[in-house]
Parts: structure tokens; C-alpha cells; sequence
């Protein structure tokens, strides 16, 4: 048992954040992307 985080749960705020702008961060700035190169 990790005492890193000891009232958070198996995830910790934050990384739960950080994966969030991770997964939907990327695509669209993908889609930004490709809409300034045309």
C-alpha cells in the first residue's frame, strides 16, 4: 500500500488532470493543426 497519497484514492488528482488534457488535448490540437495547413 502506497502512502503517497494517502486520502486520494488509487489516482491522484492531479494526474487524473494532467491524463484528461492528455487524451483530449491532443486530437484536437491535431485537428488545429491540419486546419492551418490547408
Amino acid at each position: 500500500m502506497s502512502t503517497k497519497y494517502p486520502n486520494a484514492g488509487p489516482f491522484d488528482t492531479k494526474d487524473l488532470i494532467i491524463a484528461i488534457l492528455i487524451i483530449f488535448g491532443i486530437p484536437l490540437l491535431l485537428i488545429i493543426w491540419s486546419a492551418f495547413l490547408r
